[in-house]
């Protein structure tokens, strides 16, 4: 009797077996093995894996939601609703705390004036505000000889009067005069 022949699988026919082996054992263990909660995160994740289908009905937020889609979401505008009731009066706020007190102002007013006599080359004029009032103010004028006199002068002379001097620009015959105006008050 003859032995029989026992042929041995060929090296290519093993490798492949132990491949194919390889092949279903992983995937028999991913099947049946749970991953850890959060443990597939954005990188994980191919672009486009998640569809609209693999995602839970009511499960995202406006959040998840791009901001050019967020615009699309909203409805219509609904009609105007009732006017609702006036409200009540407020309470009266409290009083003000009292401001400073300003500086006194000016009280008794009076205009004063004077004009010069001789007729001379130059003229002065002084006007002297009443007794208990002082000069807050003044100016100068000539009368006559209209563009050959010139007021060189109009100054206060504190506390009490205001001075005006004019001189004669073109020596002129015409009589002139010059007069001191003397703005006074009552000031503290």
């Amino acid at each position: 009797m003859r032995k029989p022949v026992i042929h041995l699988p060929s090296p290519a026919t093993v490798l492949a077996c132990a491949a194919l082996v390889v092949a279903l054992a992983g995937t028999g263990y991913a099947a049946g093995v749970q991953l850890p909660r959060a443990s597939v995160g954005v990188n994980q994740l191919k672009k486009g894996a998640v569809t609209s289908v693999k995602v839970r009905d009511r499960s995202l937020r406006l959040v998840d939601v791009a901001v050019a889609d967020r615009a699309k979401l909203r409805g219509a505008q609904g009609p105007e609703g009732p006017r609702g009731d006036k409200g009540e009066k407020g309470d009266k706020g409290d009083k003000g705390d009292t401001g400073v007190q300003g500086p006194a102002g000016v009280s008794g007013l009076e205009i004063v004036s004077n004009a010069s006599g001789s007729s001379t080359f130059d003229k002065s004029a002084v006007a002297v505000c009443p007794s208990g009032k002082r000069v807050l103010g003044g100016g100068a004028s000539t009368s006559g000889a209209s563009g050959d006199v010139a007021v060189v002068a109009s100054r206060p002379d504190l506390p009490t009067s205001w001075v005006a001097q004019a001189r004669e620009v073109d020596d002129t015959n015409a009589s002139w005069t010059v007069t001191a105006w003397a703005i006074c008050g009552n000031a503290s």
